[in-house]
């Protein structure tokens, strides 16, 4: 989706066109990304960091939530992997030494997505995890919202408007879990119409 995204920034601005750099790693959770930004060598992909700050970035995204609460059958899935509290303090400290590395960032925290739960249901059995459990998902939110807001950044709400939506299975590969690519248009639209609207002038 951030291709989607850039493509049509630098239609609309192509004289001052932008760049990205993706450092996502497949499977992250924030006291993941926590672990690398502290230079853990020992932390999973920890490579995916090196020369993060060159050049230095203008905007940092943070799109997170699938795995910060994934819940397991070790715990009758009625646990997130990650409780409000980690989730809490692993964001802040992270945008914390972010903010020191890089002081002119702006920064976008995207809500959790919401998921098909028959098809994460059915996978789960077979899986022993399971995704997108609304509740779960929903007090992770409403963390992240509150973090972005202490934090004059800002919150991309992917998860109230794919509550709403129709065959929402179809979003989704068959694993409910990963976007297909009609998710992914979806989330480059919303992305886009945030960053739209962004009126805010803190940085």
């Amino acid at each position: 989706h951030i291709d989607i995204v850039l493509y049509f920034i630098n239609q609309a601005n192509p004289a001052n066109p932008v760049t990205y750099r993706n450092a996502a790693c497949g499977g992250d959770q924030i006291r993941r990304v926590h672990s690398r930004l502290t230079g853990n060598t020992s932390c999973y992909r920890h490579y995916m960091y090196e020369g993060i700050y060159s050049p230095l970035p203008d905007r940092i995204f943070f799109f997170l939530g699938h795995n910060d609460t994934v819940a397991f059958k070790e715990t009758d899935f009625q646990k997130p992997q990650l409780s409000i509290q980690q989730v809490n303090e692993a964001f802040r400290q992270s945008i914390d030494m972010l903010k020191e590395n890089a002081p002119q960032a702006q920064f976008a925290i995207y809500s959790a997505v919401s998921t098909p739960q028959e098809v994460n249901a059915r996978m789960a059995k077979s899986l022993g995890y399971r995704f997108g459990i609304p509740a779960f998902e929903e007090a992770y939110n409403a963390a992240v919202a509150k973090i972005a807001e202490d934090y004059h950044a800002q919150y991309i709400d992917l998860y109230t408007p794919m509550t709403k939506l129709e065959d929402k299975a179809r979003y989704f590969l068959p694993d409910g879990i990963h976007l297909a690519e009609p998710g992914q248009l979806l989330v480059a639209q919303l992305v886009l119409q945030t960053l739209a609207n962004d009126t805010s002038t803190e940085k």
